[in-house]
């Protein structure tokens, strides 16, 4: 299973949690709740049921029997309690479960009690934010234990090599059952000539994104499928020179996001209104902000004009080494900004310096994509709430509020309202803009039985490889 990015970490907490690396994720850990394969539900997984008591904040988990970590040891709840509170302590995501308290009134419960009615927990349990670890790491400490992780998931960890591989073994007692293959190995390949003669040569299976440029003339099944992701642009509000939010605006009015998505994804993406992924996929949204961004090239030019600003402009957009998509968007929107008068210079990065970057604020522009890895909307809200707007800088307190409203609300239409005005927050700001919702374009030979749902994490377990 071949891809351009590499595994972060196998600590979470080291982790901007891209979708490779949590796909990696979730075959080597255990989670209290899981997706269901449409990845639309949730269902249970080492918790095999939960209740919420009558005003939504507190939430009972019954753990599952005879569910065994990798070293064939047992999960408990004392194993739960301290995942539950080693996440919460993090200083990445332990937001996510703020001023939560955890309970184990006996050795099959956990007690969840919240300080705000909140129906999204189960959901945002599923992968993430909560990996179960042996208690006390087994014994080892932190960098011990991941450097060699041991979970419940239905693959066990073998090697990693940075930059080039993951190797996993099957999990003999998978409570759900052994996986049908052997071994399962994740490939960094960056190069997209590298990426092809590997494909052609049949030492990987699976190709997920591979260039657009190169779909029509891959041997074997090319597969295209509608999921919650989109590839968006992030706007650094402390450089000096975006710190005026009418400059912000004024490079998100002069991007024609229709001519920079046919000319990047060769029509294997759909337009989107706001942040997220467009409402047919997941009603629950919203139908994007109130007043959504257009094309106005004449009024970035007004905005510029008011913000002080003259011809000449200069900014720097940085892309990872390796997504030869988002550096195609790139040269499109250095083509489209020059026509307001907004010189931009495109900086490449390894993933780790671009990260690194993002995280210091030493940038101005970026590109990059976010997509659901659970199904709820609250996870993009605590995403944005909990990085300063993506690497923005911002002042995200008032989105708490938007939060509670979300995981607080028990139907759609109350979660697609509050999901509008997470949406208005993005636009009013003009912290990020979104350019497309991207297709997943999975190119595959010689396996049957992967399981895709409508967000960009695979399913192994029923796979089979054939005709090897």
């Amino acid at each position: 299973y071949a891809g351009a990015e590499d595994l972060e970490s196998f600590d979470i907490e080291l982790a901007v949690a891209g979708t490779f690396t949590l796909s990696v994720h979730e075959q080597v850990y255990g989670w209290l709740t899981r997706q269901t394969d449409d990845r639309l539900g949730v269902e249970g997984e080492i918790a095999e049921s939960w209740e919420y008591n009558d005003d939504g904040t507190q939430v009972t988990f019954k753990l599952r029997d005879g569910v065994l970590f990798h070293d064939g040891s047992p999960v408990t709840a004392e194993d739960v309690l301290f995942s539950l509170n080693t996440a919460q302590a993090g200083a990445n995501w332990g937001f996510a479960l703020a001023d939560m308290t955890f309970e184990a009134p006996d050795d099959s419960t956990i007690v969840i009690t919240m300080p705000f009615p909140n129906y999204d927990l189960p959901a945002l349990l599923s992968v993430l934010y909560v990996p179960i670890y042996p208690n006390d790491f087994g014994g080892k400490s932190r960098d011990e234990f991941f450097a060699n992780p041991i979970g419940a998931g239905p693959f066990k960890y073998e090697s990693w090599t940075p930059g080039d591989e993951v190797v996993l073994s099957a999990f003999d007692d998978y409570w759900r059952g052994r996986p049908k293959i052997d071994e399962l190995v994740y490939k960094t390949i960056s190069d997209p000539n590298a990426g092809l003669l590997a494909y052609e040569n049949g030492e990987i299976n699976v190709w997920r994104n591979p260039p657009f440029e190169l779909i029509d003339s891959l041997p074997g099944t090319v597969e295209e499928f509608p999921v919650l992701e989109n590839v968006f642009v992030f706007l650094n509000s402390q450089a000096e020179a975006l710190a005026d939010v009418r400059v912000r605006q004024a490079i998100t009015y002069a991007i024609d996001r229709d001519v920079l998505r046919e000319g990047v994804t060769s029509g294997y993406s759909r337009p989107v209104a706001g942040f997220e992924a467009p409402d047919d996929l997941w009603p629950d949204l919203g139908p994007g902000p109130t007043n959504p961004v257009t094309y106005d090239p004449d009024k970035a030019r007004e905005l510029l004009a008011e913000a002080g600003v003259s011809e000449g402009l200069k900014l720097s957009m940085m892309i990872p080494i390796g997504f030869t998509e988002f550096e195609s968007a790139a040269q499109i929107i250095q083509q489209q900004l020059a026509d307001v008068g907004i010189e931009i210079e495109i900086e490449l990065l390894d993933l780790v310096a671009f990260f690194e970057k993002g995280f210091s604020g030493g940038h101005e522009l970026g590109i990059f994509n976010y997509g659901f890895v659970v199904p709820s909307g609250s996870e993009s809200i605590v995403f944005v709430f909990g990085s300063g707007g993506v690497f923005g800088g911002y002042d995200t307190a008032s989105l708490l509020d938007t939060y509670v409203q979300y995981v607080g609300a028990a139907d759609g239409s109350a979660k697609g309202e509050a999901f509008t005005g997470f949406e208005d927050w993005i636009a009013d700001n003009a912290a990020l803009l979104a350019l497309y919702n991207k297709s997943l374009v999975r190119a595959s030979q010689n396996v049957d039985g992967l399981i895709q749902g409508k967000i960009s994490l695979p399913r192994f377990t029923e796979a089979v490889v054939t005709n090897e």
